[in-house]
C-alpha cells in the first residue's frame, strides 16, 4: 500500500468519523404551520356579508419576515432566526389562507378568497396588507403589526390605510406556544379587517352584520 493510499484511507475515515458525529449531535428542524383558531359562531342578527367576492390579498412581508425560518425578538431588542424551527412553505400564502378562512367565518360568507386567487375572478372588494413586523419570544410576547388597505372592485381606494398593533403572551417556553400566539394575532387582524367589512355592504340592506368579539 502506497503512502498516497494511506493518506487517502486516513483523510476518508475522518471525514466519515466528522459527519457521523454532526449527524449525531445537530438537532432535526421541525416546522410550523398558522391554523385558523376561530370557534364562535358568527353573529348574524338578520343581515346579509357584503354582496360578491371578497380577496384577501396580495400580502407583503417586510424583511427579514419574509425568511423560512422564525423570527425571535431576543430580550436586547434584537432580531434573531431560529436555526432549527421554521415556516412549512410560504408565510405569505399561509398567512393568505388563515386569514380568508377567519373573515369567512366570522362573515358567514362563503366568497372569501386567499390571493392569489382563480383566474377570471374579479373580487368586489379586495384587502392588501403589509406584514411590518411579526416575531415574538416563547414564553414571552408575539406581535403582529400590520397596515392594510380596502381597496373597490373598480380598484379605487375605500377608506384610510389601517394601521393596526397586535401583542398576544406566549404562555409557554416552546416554539409551538409561540405559533398559538402568532395565530391568536392573526385572528385579531381577521376580526379588525371583518369589522370594517361589514359596513360595506349594499346602502340598500338598511341592517348591518354583527361580528363577535373575540374572548380568550
Amino acid at each position: 500500500m502506497t503512502e498516497t493510499t494511506v493518506i487517502r484511507w486516513l483523510l476518508t475515515g475522518f471525514f466519515v468519523t466528522w459527519l457521523n458525529a454532526c449527524t449525531g449531535t445537530s438537532p432535526a428542524t421541525s416546522f410550523y404551520t398558522l391554523r385558523a383558531i376561530t370557534a364562535d359562531p358568527p353573529a348574524v342578527t338578520g343581515q346579509r356579508p357584503p354582496s360578491g367576492a371578497i380577496g384577501i390579498g396580495p400580502i407583503t412581508l417586510a424583511d427579514p419576515v419574509s425568511r423560512s425560518r422564525i423570527i425571535i425578538r431576543n430580550r436586547h431588542g434584537n432580531l434573531e432566526p431560529a436555526e432549527f424551527h421554521r415556516w412549512s412553505g410560504s408565510l405569505v400564502d399561509n398567512l393568505s389562507t388563515v386569514l380568508a378562512d377567519e373573515i369567512a367565518h366570522l362573515l358567514d360568507h362563503g366568497e372569501v378568497f386567499a390571493y392569489p386567487w382563480i383566474s377570471g375572478l374579479q373580487p368586489v372588494y379586495q384587502i392588501r396588507i403589509n406584514i411590518r413586523q411579526f416575531d415574538g419570544e416563547p414564553g414571552k410576547q408575539a406581535t403582529l403589526k400590520a397596515d392594510w388597505l380596502l381597496i373597490g372592485k373598480a380598484g379605487q381606494r375605500r377608506g384610510a390605510v389601517h394601521r393596526t398593533v397586535f401583542h398576544e403572551t406566549v404562555t409557554g417556553r416552546a416554539y409551538s406556544d409561540l405559533i398559538r400566539a402568532h395565530e391568536k394575532n392573526v385572528a385579531k387582524l381577521a376580526e379588525n379587517i371583518a369589522g370594517v367589512l361589514q359596513q360595506q355592504t349594499d346602502p340598500a340592506v338598511s341592517d348591518t352584520i354583527t361580528v363577535p368579539r373575540r374572548v380568550d
